[in-house]
């Protein structure tokens, strides 16, 4: 097939490759010129602060592998900046369209705004260009702001197409600031929004003005690096909704999970309904199901919030707080009768009576009140709660934490309840409070439980679209599905997994949390639809489909979604499996998801960029849910995986500390892979939230190896594999298909196993996706391989922010080099098509290197020699013989001394039978080589 070049090309290569590269430059400068961008108004206002706010996205985007201070790069393929020359351009003009396509093994990072990009530029040449490197700093004259491209002020800033907000449906799953790591956000009536703890099932807060601030996050941004916060004003006093837990509202927690639920005896959350705009939350408390539908209504006027429950039989009593005073002394405090404004007593029945307690105000965000001093109440502002209902037998008080708590005795009958919760600022707003209690004591009672069996469509326009069907190249074909980017929920479809039901229909999920069901997709793609099944879930990255219901990976843990009315959209988002530790940095992902013959599930958790406890891991669960184990760790940004015919799964990982270089495993239960935690991102992150003292962690002295690394020209971001079994994929069938998410490419992999020892040659197909792909199904209906995926941190130049196409076998021959194997003395190469014998003899047609990484902290490594430890350089391998098959179709290289080694290039340069050129690259690992 066609060979992907690299930087090792021969010379005749390279200045063929000098061409496109310079093709691309003048391509990439016209394209960053086309962004509406006032590149001269931008310099003109640099300043001490754009220096500033440059060093921060320093620290962040460059920092990693070009170093801090210029000199001294922890990626040994960057430049540092302090003492290099640049090879693309060191005015701030060029610089910005490095930065904004890429160049080489540097991907883009136009996740930033323009002016975020000149503002890097702006701290590189004061810090690095203009002292100790002058040579690369250019004087900024009239004359080159006049130079730049023009900015035209009748039409839209780069990035300012940005919605104010999207339609996530009635709630969204993410975290919550930098302290709570799961939350589930509720939009509300009179704009109020509540959001839940659903590790401890208690408010993580309450807000009135707008539901989340979403802007600096992966819902809007490339790369994101912020987290959801909120978007309007606390609503004081309404802070607290929380259960007691083992009986107590203040359960000790050292034994607790730091960032994982309760134990399920205390609390276990079963997931969420969703009925139009309402959503009702599922969950146990003491073993008693609960079912809680959150509301809101009235203005900053008069604003009460409610909670309908539906409380299960238990032979657990239960306690809920429903409110917290701040005030020390406890003053004006306890039961207040209907109709009346003091407190009466400290505890009574729920029945004709609300509970309160004074309140101190924090003065957050809320104006001043005129001074007034309530006869009655002894102190003005209060909260205050009535429960109505089944509420015979319930009975309030408020405790020595000056909690308002609602006692539910234990019962053999469900029984549903409403409580509202009220702050207010004088006596009469508690006789308002009051009467609207008494008012609702005459309202119908919502029973949650009637919203748990579906409603109309929330999104019920499909969107249709036609694909595009690509040019045959070497008896294979790229199609293209487009994705709804414009849509009418306003969502940002940057697709992350992807699953197949039996009948081909796709399943498609996002990085915004959205899951989309893709039909039609039959052999023309003439009419293919989106229709939108689900929303709000939190970064999935991993899909299925088992016994016909959607699995998804999550942050959380594994989803499964219930469509129980069969409408297309899911109204059960049932939490199949809890992760025990989510982490709340933004890049604490977890990735992909497989199933294995006796429907065991697989996923994987990040090791770097995580508080997780562990280096990252591969989590195993049970097909029911209810089990999970680590299977083997070691992973520092695993993006990806893949299962064998044999269940044996694959994982890989990408380049970066203690990473020397992108890599495929094939991992065996209690394995190490090579993550060492010695590492700590500041505040943000640290290995078990700090617990583990990242100076302190030793370092193994080995891991296990992976089965082939790639060289960053390669692949420099990994995704996730496909085993293709379909004979209607032609003879890429029987293989195992790799994913790149920083080139865009997809790969086939050629295995061998030396006794126990697995490894592998890898070769790239012809063919650029539009996005980084991660992630790749076949297609049960058609046998053709689907791949999906992102751009942001990686992917190809001008990479789409998503993608969805397939590989299509045509029918039509497809010359391959069908397998090469380690043998003792040399290598064996097959072909599934027949040689010219002369061409095939001669050992000019072949060309060898070898090369060893370094393992180390370091952000990837430098090409070692094999011959001479310590020097960078590549060893060339040396054919002594050459001998050919019978058939033309296998050819044996004797090369003396072959020994394992980290990376063999092997290129090829081959004339076929029939007179054609044949040109591939191919990469191997040796890990072991047979002894005869």
């Amino acid at each position: 097939m066609t060979e992907r070049t690299s930087e090792h090309a021969p010379m005749g290569t390279r200045l063929f490759l000098s061409w496109i590269v310079f093709a691309l430059m003048v391509w990439g400068g016209t394209c960053a010129a086309q962004e509406n961008v006032d590149h001269a108004g931008i310099i003109s206002a640099w300043s001490q602060q754009s220096v500033e706010r440059g060093q921060k996205l320093f620290q962040i985007a460059c920092a990693p592998c070009h170093g801090a201070d210029g000199v001294h790069t922890i990626n040994p393929q960057s430049r540092p900046f302090a003492v290099d020359k640049f090879q693309n351009g060191s005015d701030p003009f060029s610089l910005y369209k490095t930065i904004t396509r890429g160049f080489k093994n540097m991907p883009s990072q136009s996740w930033m705004t323009p002016e975020q990009r000149y503002d890097v530029i702006d701290y590189l040449r004061e810090t690095f260009l203009k002292k100790l490197n002058p040579s690369q700093f250019t004087q900024i004259d009239a004359t080159y702001l006049d130079s730049l491209p023009k900015y035209n002020p009748a039409l839209p800033k780069a990035g300012e197409a940005i919605p104010t907000q999207r339609d996530f449906g009635p709630v969204l799953e993410s975290q919550l600031g930098t302290t709570f790591s799961d939350a589930l956000t509720f939009q509300l009536n009179a704009n109020v929004t509540l959001s839940y703890d659903l590790h401890r099932m208690r408010l993580a807060g309450a807000w009135q003005g707008g539901f989340l601030d979403l802007s600096q996050t992966g819902h809007f941004q490339q790369r994101g690096e912020g987290r959801p916060v909120p978007d309007g004003k606390p609503l004081e006093g309404l802070q607290h909704w929380s259960w007691a837990l083992g009986g107590r509202f203040d359960y000790p927690t050292s034994d607790l999970l730091p960032r994982g639920p309760v134990p399920e005896a205390w609390m276990r959350y079963r997931g969420h309904y969703v009925n139009g705009r309402q959503a009702v939350l599922s969950f146990t408390v003491q073993g008693r199901d609960i079912l809680e539908l959150p509301g809101a209504e009235g203005s900053n006027d008069f604003l009460t919030v409610s909670h309908w429950l539906r409380i299960g039989p238990g032979s657990s009593p239960l306690r809920l707080c429903a409110g917290q005073s701040n005030h020390p002394d406890g003053q004006a405090e306890g039961i207040v009768p209907l109709g009346q404004t003091v407190p009466a007593r400290a505890t009574g029945s729920a029945v004709g009576n609300l509970v309160m307690a004074s309140f101190l105000k924090t003065g957050v965000n809320l104006p001043a009140e005129p001074p007034e001093k309530p006869a009655g109440l002894g102190h003005r502002d209060f909260i205050s709660a009535g429960a109505v209902g089944q509420t015979d037998g319930l009975t309030w008080q408020v405790d020595d934490q000056h909690r308002l708590v609602l006692d539910i005795p234990a019962d053999n009958h469900a029984r549903v309840v409403r409580v509202i919760c009220f702050a207010g600022k004088k006596e009469s707003d508690l006789g308002r409070f009051g009467d609207y209690v008494r008012h609702a004591r005459r309202e119908p009672l919502t029973e949650p439980g009637t919203l748990t069996q579906g409603a109309p469509r929330l999104w019920p326009a499909t969107i249709e679209v036609s694909g595009k069907l690509g040019d045959p190249t070497n008896g294979y074909a790229l199609d293209t599905i487009p994705v709804p980017f414009k849509n009418p929920y306003r969502a940002w479809p940057r697709t992350s997994a992807l699953a197949f039901f039996p009948d081909g229909r796709a399943v498609v999920t996002t990085y915004g949390g959205d899951v989309w069901i893709v039909s039609g997709l039959d052999a023309r793609l003439g009419h293919v639809t989106w229709s939108r099944f689900a929303s709000g879930l939190y970064e999935p990255f991993g899909a299925q489909v088992i016994d016909g219901l959607v699995y998804v990976t999550c942050r959380n843990g594994i989803v499964r979604l219930h469509d129980w009315d069969g409408d297309g959209e899911a109204d059960f988002y049932e939490t199949f499996y809890a992760d025990t530790d989510v982490s709340a940095f933004f890049h604490s992902f977890n990735f992909d998801l497989q199933v294995d013959h006796k429907g065991n599930l697989y996923y994987l958790k990040c090791g770097e960029y995580t508080d997780y406890k562990l280096p990252g891991s591969v989590i195993e669960v049970s097909p029911d849910g209810k089990r999970s184990q680590v299977f083997c760790t070691g992973f520092r940004t695993p993006n990806g995986m893949g299962i064998l015919p044999d269940d044996r799964l694959t994982v890989s990982d990408n380049q970066g500390n203690w990473m020397p270089a992108s890599k495929i495993s094939i991992v065996h239960r209690g394995g190490y892979y090579g993550y060492v935690q010695t590492l700590r991102g500041g505040n943000d992150w640290a290995p078990d939230g700090g617990r583990i003292d990242a100076s302190q962690v030793k370092i193994p002295t080995t891991f296990d190896q992976p089965i082939i690394w790639m060289p960053q020209e390669f692949d420099n971001s990994s995704g996730g594999q496909v085993w293709v079994d379909d004979k209607r994929f032609g003879p890429l069938s029987g293989r195992l298909l790799h994913t790149s998410f920083g080139k865009g490419w997809m790969y086939y992999l050629m295995m061998q196993e030396v006794g126990k020892v697995a490894q592998a040659a890898i070769v790239a197909l012809p063919f650029q996706f539009e996005a980084g792909i991660m992630r790749a199904r076949v297609n049960p209906a058609d046998g053709q391989v689907y791949a999906t995926g992102l751009s942001g941190w990686q992917g190809p130049d001008g990479g789409k922010d998503g993608c969805l196409q397939r590989l299509r076998y045509t029918g039509q021959p497809a010359r391959l080099l069908d397998d090469v194997k380690v043998s003792a003395g040399g290598l064996s190469l097959k072909f599934n098509f027949a040689l010219d014998p002369a061409s095939a003899r001669d050992p000019a047609s072949y060309h060898l290197e070898e090369w060893n990484y370094l393992w180390a902290e370091t952000y990837g490594s430098d090409q070692y020699s094999i011959q001479n430890p310590g020097r960078k350089a590549h060893d060339l391998l040396t054919i002594t013989a050459l001998k050919i098959s019978r058939d033309g179709r296998s050819v044996f290289l004797t090369i003396p001394g072959l020994r394992p080694a980290n990376q063999v290039e092997l290129r090829l340069n081959l004339t076929a039978a029939d007179g054609s050129r044949f040109k591939e690259l191919a990469y191997l690992t040796i890990n072991a080589v047979p002894r005869r």
